[in-house]
């Protein structure tokens, strides 16, 4: 994908984002919340899931409203990340993090409001599809569990005592070995299994063949797990 055709469907995509929260949301308490964590995001994963569902030959409006579930979905995980019983940020794109604009009691209120929120859209975006929803479904529900999302920050309100230099864990020597597991394991688990939502949300939307699915669901997570390393260790 040129940087053209990416800078293209985000800008596509925060349109009908916006336009989408306003037929959905109607307190405009909740709707400003939603937009402050939403603002300013590189919109990655949906766009992934945008660029697939028309490379199968379909339009942005079959795929739109699950694609903006995924960006719920990663905010609300970004929003528990920032908090200070986990990374303790208190910026995040350039502005103060959730919780430090509001409060931890808000950022738990709207970080699960935006999860049912996320499930809405994704009934709405496959109720013709009932296949592809219950597959769907059940691929999320895996991924922000303990074997996803939930078990990545787990991990991460358990300091592995990663040491002063992250680019140790990533050498290939016995010492480090048990630590490599361990960060292999956070990024399969916080990352990868986003995007496997991502790449799956695209595909189903394009309503590809189900016979492909583990094909493209190891490609998302060699994606995922490409992306995190660029990310921590360049």
């Amino acid at each position: 994908m040129s940087l053209n055709l990416f800078n293209t469907y985000k800008k596509q995509f925060n349109i009908k984002m916006h336009d989408i929260i306003n037929e959905y949301v109607e307190n405009k308490d909740i709707k400003e919340r939603i937009f402050y964590c939403l603002e300013n995001g590189k919109r990655l994963r949906p766009i992934i899931s945008i660029d697939i569902c028309l490379k199968l030959g379909y339009k942005i409006d079959d795929v739109i409203k699950v694609a903006l579930a995924i960006e719920l979905i990663h905010n609300s995980s970004l929003i528990i990340d920032d908090f200070p019983c986990m990374d303790d940020d208190h910026y995040r794109r350039g502005k103060p993090s959730f919780h430090k604009k509001y409060s931890i009691g808000e950022g738990q209120i709207i970080a699960q409001y935006i999860i049912n929120l996320a499930f809405k859209l994704i009934n709405d975006n496959f109720k013709n599809y009932n296949k592809n929803l219950s597959l769907l479904i059940e691929n999320i529900c895996k991924n922000l569990g303990i074997l996803g999302v939930a078990g990545g920050q787990l991990i991460d309100a358990s300091p592995l005592q990663f040491g002063s230099n992250k680019q140790d864990i990533i050498n290939n020597n016995n010492k480090n070995q048990n630590k490599k597991e361990k960060i292999e394991d956070l990024f399969m688990k916080k990352t990868c299994s986003l995007f496997e939502i991502a790449f799956l949300t695209g595909f189903l939307s394009g309503n590809g063949n189900h016979d492909n699915i583990n094909v493209l669901l190891k490609a998302a997570r060699d994606c995922g797990m490409a992306f995190k390393i660029y990310e921590d260790f360049d």
